[in-house]
């Protein structure tokens, strides 16, 4: 019995570090900018789009692991998985800035005005997650991360009146499985995973709340 219950809780390791591998919110914009173009009836695929995609799996992607790699060898930060509250402050204020230029560049370009305030809830996610290093708190970036996604779709559905249910209920039920693989690793408390939803949810609120007033 004994050695069932080890090789089960084995495979739920093994499935909760895969969950939360593959739905890492470093993903989470590419993974939201497949799916608006595959959604939104404004786009169709080209160039300008696959460009995009490269262009933020490069910089959101690509860039921090290397950053991350490099701060790691130079014994800047002390883990990969980033534990201490110091490297989470020091990997935070590198993200802020990869996500500025990414805003920045999203605000240029007029065609892909509909992304300006998911970047920008991306951007004040990661501002406000960093912030709390400072109390010594850690809300869930898997969470957040997830929740922001979601968040960006339902009011873009509200706003322009697409149904997207499918979407958002898969996004729902994805979201579950993240909560619940965290919580089985022990990555975070309860509370930690519902102060990652809330602030995923209200940031992506405040980004379009923001563009309203502007646009």
């Amino acid at each position: 019995m004994n050695k069932s219950n080890s090789k089960q809780n084995g495979i739920l390791f093994l499935i909760s570090e895969a969950i939360s591998f593959v739905f890492h919110p470093v993903f989470m914009p590419l993974y939201t900018l497949f799916i608006y173009f595959r959604v939104s009836p404004k786009y169709y695929l080209n160039q300008n789009i696959r460009f995009l995609e490269l262009y933020v799996m490069i910089v959101s992607i690509i860039v921090p692991l290397l950053l991350l790699w490099v701060l790691n060898y130079g014994k800047r930060i002390a883990s990969y998985r980033l534990k201490t509250t110091q490297d989470r402050m020091i990997f935070g204020a590198m993200m802020i800035g990869i996500y500025y230029v990414i805003f920045d560049k999203i605000k240029s370009h007029r065609q892909f005005i509909e992304l300006f305030p998911f970047f920008l809830g991306v951007l004040l996610t990661i501002l406000v997650l960093t912030l709390f290093n400072f109390w010594h708190k850690k809300p869930s970036i898997h969470a957040a991360g997830i929740s922001g996604m979601l968040g960006f779709f339902l009011i873009w559905s509200f706003y322009t009146k697409i149904n997207i249910l499918i979407v958002i209920s898969s996004l729902i039920f994805i979201a579950s499985i993240i909560m619940a693989a965290r919580l089985y690793l022990k990555a975070h408390s309860s509370s930690e995973i519902l102060w990652g939803v809330s602030i995923g949810l209200l940031m992506q609120f405040a980004g379009f709340l923001y563009a309203y007033w502007v646009f």
